[in-house]
């Protein structure tokens, strides 16, 4: 991290996350030093969680349960941010149609 304000807020960020509920995060065990912050990952993210919400500038990825391929796209395009989304799929007819529809300033497809 490049600051350990910007370090503090992004723990705040997934700290508050974690408050919402049944949520698991799966984070290494270590010492957090200067403004090193640890991978960590959060599951089952649901929309008013700050991780939703709101830009995390660090390592911290927020999987989010959808139900099917039109759901991910309303959540993908369910952000004021956007500035760049992916999509990994090895369907690549369908991977193309489903990303003509994500709003994404830079997109990448992959296969």
């Amino acid at each position: 991290m490049a600051r350990l304000d910007l370090l503090e807020e992004l723990d705040a960020q997934v700290q508050d996350s974690i408050k919402w509920g049944q949520i698991i995060v799966r984070r290494q065990e270590g010492e957090q030093t200067r403004a090193f912050y640890l991978p960590t990952v959060l599951t089952d993210v649901k929309k008013g969680m700050p991780v939703y919400e709101q830009e995390t500038f660090g390592p911290v990825s927020a999987i989010i349960p959808v139900k099917d391929a039109d759901e991910a796209i309303a959540v993908a395009n369910d952000s004021r941010f956007g500035l760049g989304g992916s999509l990994w799929s090895q369907d690549i007819k369908r991977a193309e149609m489903l990303a003509r529809r994500v709003e994404s300033g830079a997109f990448l497809l992959m296969a």
